[in-house]
């Protein structure tokens, strides 16, 4: 079950990653991947709150750890874009 959660937070990563870059290279001057991170990390921390009022008990601690994980996703996806971005422009 954790192998799941691992993968979910690695996907995200992934996925927020290649997002930023694809619209950074389209839309150079817009500020999409900000608010792409924003917006995950705002529905990360909504599924923490979820599972601690709502569900409860080892689903509810599930659920918690999935949106925590899609908060480290965007982090590192979002860390990972800029990287890629600052040795493709030199």
């Amino acid at each position: 079950m954790w192998s799941f959660v691992l993968l979910a937070g690695i996907l995200t990563a992934c996925f927020f990653a290649s997002a930023s870059v694809y619209v950074r290279v389209k839309l150079p001057d817009k500020r999409w991947p900000e608010w792409i991170l924003a917006r995950l990390v705002v529905l990360g921390v909504l599924a923490i709150w979820y599972s601690l009022v709502y569900v409860r008990g080892w689903e509810g601690a599930m659920l918690g750890a999935l949106g925590f994980h899609v908060i480290d996703g965007a982090i590192a996806g979002y860390l990972i874009q800029n990287v890629i971005m600052r040795y493709r422009n030199r």
